[in-house]
């Protein structure tokens, strides 16, 4: 909320200049535009890491760290994705997806062994009752 003073300033100076008016009016409009595009994209984002198995505030989480892991290997940092793919795996064991796309990373390095591990502990994951 504004104070009555500044209230009467800005009010002033906007009817004195009905074209600072208008671009402030339409930068608003922008603005109130932008944010409920902004809100509508992470409910978007939300419902895709409940896709992934993050239905718990961890698992979201986890399934972040993951994105961000294959995000970081794909610009090149390979050592600093595996850093993140730990912080995913020790924020929720339980989710599949992170060990899949680490498992993903180290096949696209080559390391067939470690990507072959990576994929059962996946597997293993799925196979095990999830008790919240």
């Amino acid at each position: 909320s504004m104070l009555p003073l500044t209230y009467a300033f800005a009010h002033s100076k906007l009817t004195k200049n009905r074209g600072l008016e208008k671009d402030a009016r339409k930068n608003l409009a922008k603005y109130f535009e932008l944010n409920q595009m902004t809100q509508d994209a992470l409910r978007q984002y939300g419902l895709a890491l409940e896709d992934l198995g993050g239905q718990t505030e961890k698992g979201r989480m986890s399934a972040i760290l993951a994105n961000l892991a294959f995000a970081t290997f794909q610009r090149g940092n390979y050592h600093k994705a595996v850093q993140h793919f730990r912080q995913a795996i020790k924020t929720d064991p339980k989710l599949s997806y992170s060990y899949q796309l680490w498992a993903t990373v180290e096949r696209q390095q080559g390391n067939y062994s470690k990507a072959s591990h990576w994929h059962q502990m996946g597997i293993n994951v799925l196979l095990t009752p999830r008790i919240s």
